[in-house]
């Protein structure tokens, strides 16, 4: 199995982060899914890459500072060699996982396919976590002065109002979105095509990269377009239906399948074929089961009248 300094080093994984997944997605894609615990290493490694290219102030080392860092290291990674130009990265690189694995303060969180997990933050606020997604935290929140917590994926959020840490905000950076809180009840959904929180009681303020705060209030929904860069609030009727996968419970309104496809692959990792354009755009309303891929499917299937193929990987709609 590869180790984070090896992905680091590896063009085509680089490649991949920093293009967003337009690069080499299939082939890492099918590498994740071959075993859980590559979604946890990629996390990390995607991670430190990030925080590569953005930090600009970082003096590249020369060739003996290169072989100086290489002799410092207990252990050298056994990876393939390297084009020249990409020493440099792979020398802060090392540095930046050295400091990542190290760190004894840093937590995470990972759901896999089809699973629910319930998470207690250090200062008693309870997270819901949805299928494939990921929460993390960095330091000690009383030396930061902040209770900030990352998430990439979907999770609902009950915080507690701050106790012994009084004053302290509670904050979600879900990029581009950062959400602050002093004690509520909310969802926030942070995927490719959906960036978005819901209300359910309480207070939030929420505010887009370079854009406006907004506060929420109960019942609203905010959400972010990401093609448009603009934000939009809209009030809602049945929390239910933001909120009802906690019970691994799908309510549907109005849901067309396209919508639905994007959830399905989003938590149980297939690949969802739908044969037509009109078949895509063809609405449900109600509700199903999700504990179980097959049933949920077949449920769906059956309210809209249409047949569905299930296979290893895929799951294809047909009229």
């Amino acid at each position: 199995m590869l180790t984070i300094e090896e992905l680091l080093v590896d063009d085509r994984f680089v490649e991949w982060v920093l293009s967003e997944g337009q690069e080499h997605d299939a082939h890492w894609q099918g590498w994740m899914q071959q075993d859980e615990g590559r979604l946890t290493l990629v996390a990390k490694a995607r991670e430190l890459v990030l925080q590569l290219q953005e930090s600009t102030s970082i003096v590249p080392p020369t060739e003996t500072a290169w072989q100086q860092l290489q002799e410092q290291l207990p252990l050298q990674p056994k990876v393939r060699r390297i084009r020249s130009g990409w020493k440099v990265a792979a020398a802060i690189g090392i540095l930046f996982t050295l400091v990542w694995l190290l760190w004894p303060q840093q937590q995470q969180y990972q759901t896999a396919f089809g699973e629910v997990e319930q998470i207690e933050l250090p200062d008693g606020t309870i997270v819901d976590l949805r299928a494939n997604s990921t929460l993390w935290w960095d330091g000690e929140w009383a030396a930061e002065g902040i209770r900030e917590v990352f998430l990439d994926g979907e999770a609902y959020f009950q915080v507690v109002s701050a106790t012994e840490q009084s004053g302290m905000a509670f904050v979600v950076k879900a990029e581009p979105l950062q959400v602050r809180v002093l004690g509520t009840s909310f969802n926030v959904v942070n995927r490719d095509e959906r960036t978005a929180v819901t209300l359910i009681e309480g207070k939030v303020e929420v505010q887009a990269s370079g854009g406006t705060a907004n506060e929420l209030k109960p019942n609203e929904h905010y959400s972010w377009q990401a093609n448009s860069q603009q934000d939009d609030i809209t009030t809602i009727t049945d929390a239910k239906l933001y909120t009802s996968w906690r019970e691994q419970i799908w309510y549907f309104e109005q849901t067309s399948l396209r919508e639905i496809v994007q959830q399905l692959e989003h938590d149980y990792g297939k690949t969802v074929i739908v044969k037509n354009t009109q078949l895509a755009e063809k609405k449900l309303s109600g509700s199903a089961p999700a504990k179980n891929l097959e049933s949920l499917v077949k449920g769906i299937s059956t309210s809209l009248g249409v047949q569905v193929e299930i296979r290893s990987n895929q799951i294809i709609f047909t009229p």
